[in-house]
């Protein structure tokens, strides 16, 4: 049976770097699934199994459209994000197709509030489907830098041009880095464009093919350690059991 997959994100950027890492840990932490197979076990998908994800900035225009019955927070106080994630979760359960797992995937822009809300909202929503948090501190560009290694002469350059401009490995302590504005020179956008020369492909590979250690141990203060032991946790589980087992 395929696991369906409910992926609430920012964009696609963030749905590719947030759902391959899954899948990697998936298959590190289930040893019987290969990645060819990974296809057939599990689909990523929206508020319905047709959508490639659900949209943050959607929740708000499709509550509107429904009569959401939302109790407080047991007088706990609200931080920013709980009520538009518990408005993303109460639709994603009142789907006519609903998903077997919830991952919700956001950029904190420096904001660390922003990961109390969505633990708030997860907390006091209906017992249901697991729900997987990841909260990239302070943005999604920090966990894909974590997985940086220099290939050739031109990028140990251009990573050396760097650790000399900003007095610190972009790799190692990301969370120095700003969310904004984009041309900053301390921007994780600009620092990520300029070492992988803004191939979209090389950037792909930081994810996908580092060391998950490595990946984990540089993202310990970006919330990507933390984001793998959320999979590892929540997800991976569901995984366990091969198909035509009882």
């Amino acid at each position: 049976m395929t696991l369906s997959i409910a992926v609430v994100c920012e964009g696609p950027a963030d749905r590719r770097t947030g759902c391959d890492i899954a899948d990697r840990v998936v298959c590190e932490q289930v040893r019987w699934i290969e990645d060819e197979l990974l296809g057939h076990l599990r689909q990523w998908r929206g508020v319905t199994a047709v959508d490639a994800h659900f949209a943050w900035t959607e929740v708000k225009r499709r509550a509107k459209t429904n009569l959401i019955p939302l109790d407080g927070f047991g007088g706990e106080k609200v931080a920013p994000d709980a009520h538009t994630a518990r408005k993303a979760l109460w639709l994603l359960r009142a789907s006519a197709d609903p998903s077997d797992a919830v991952v919700m995937l956001r950029d904190d822009d420096g904001d660390v509030r922003r990961k109390e809300g969505l633990e708030l909202a997860r907390k006091y929503s209906k017992p249901g489907v697991p729900i997987v948090l990841g909260v990239a501190h302070l943005k999604r560009e920090a966990w894909v830098l974590a997985g940086f290694e220099p290939q050739g002469k031109d990028e140990n350059a251009r990573l050396a041009q760097c650790r000399q401009e900003l007095g610190f490995d972009p790799r190692k302590k990301a969370e120095q880095l700003t969310a904004v504005p984009d041309d900053a020179k301390k921007s994780a956008k600009r620092v990520l464009k300029f070492l992988t020369g803004g191939d979209l492909s090389r950037e792909t590979q930081c994810w996908r093919e580092t060391n998950l250690d490595l990946l984990e141990q540089r993202g310990e203060s970006t919330g990507l350690k933390e984001y793998v032991k959320e999979v590892r946790t929540y997800l991976a589980p569901l995984f366990t059991k091969r198909p035509g087992t009882n």
